[in-house]
C-alpha cells in the first residue's frame, strides 16, 4: 500500500514551511498524482499539505529507495504518479538516478527537481531534461504548484515538451 502523506503539523524549521496559505481544493475527485521525495521531514510534509490542499493526490517517501518501493506499489495498483518531486540530495540514491530509474519504467513521467546547493552542478543532459523542471530551495508553495501544474498541463504543450519554466531562486 503506497504510503500516504504525513499528517499536517508544526514542524520546527524555516517559517516559509509551517505558513502554507493555499486554499482547499473543490470536492472533486483528484485527478493528478505526484510522489514528493525528501529526506527532510518538514519539507516533505510542507510539499505533501501544498499538493493535497491543491487537489492532488499524494505519495510520500523520505528516501530514494523508499520511493522506488512506493511508486512500484502504486504503479502495480495501475496509479502510478504523473510527476515525482524528489529533493537531488537524498541518503541512499540521488534524486538525478532516482528519476533516470523512474523514467526507465515510465518514459512519461514528468520530474520536479529541488536542490539547496545553488552551485550544485546536477549533470543532467538530453531526454532527462524533457518534461522537467528544475528548482532552488527555498520555494514558495505557489510557485511549486505552478510548474507542477505546467508540466502535467496535456492541454498546454504535448508530452516530451521540455518545461518552458525558468527555475526560481529564493522565496
Amino acid at each position: 500500500v503506497p504510503q500516504q502523506a504525513p499528517p499536517p503539523g508544526r514542524h520546527s524549521g524555516d517559517w516559509r514551511m509551517t505558513s502554507l496559505q493555499i486554499p482547499a481544493s473543490s470536492t472533486a475527485a483528484p485527478t493528478r498524482s505526484v510522489l514528493i521525495v525528501d529526506d527532510y521531514p518538514a519539507v516533505l510534509a510542507w510539499a505533501a499539505r501544498a499538493f493535497t490542499r491543491a487537489g492532488w493526490t499524494v505519495l510520500t517517501a523520505n528516501d530514494g529507495t523508499e520511493a522506488l518501493q512506493v511508486w512500484r506499489s502504486a504503479s502495480d495498483a495501475g496509479q502510478a504518479p504523473d510527476l515525482l518531486v524528489t529533493d537531488l540530495e537524498l541518503p541512499d540514491i540521488d534524486g538525478l538516478s532516482l528519476a533516470q530509474s523512474l523514467r526507465e519504467r515510465d518514459p512519461q513521467l514528468f520530474v520536479i527537481a529541488l536542490t539547496g546547493h545553488p552551485d550544485r552542478d546536477v549533470g543532467w543532459s538530453g531526454p532527462l531534461l524533457v518534461g522537467t523542471a528544475f528548482f532552488q530551495k527555498p520555494i514558495m508553495a505557489t510557485a511549486l504548484l505552478s510548474a507542477a501544474n505546467a508540466l502535467t498541463q496535456r492541454d498546454v504543450g504535448q508530452r516530451g515538451d521540455v518545461c518552458p519554466l525558468e527555475p526560481v531562486t529564493g522565496a
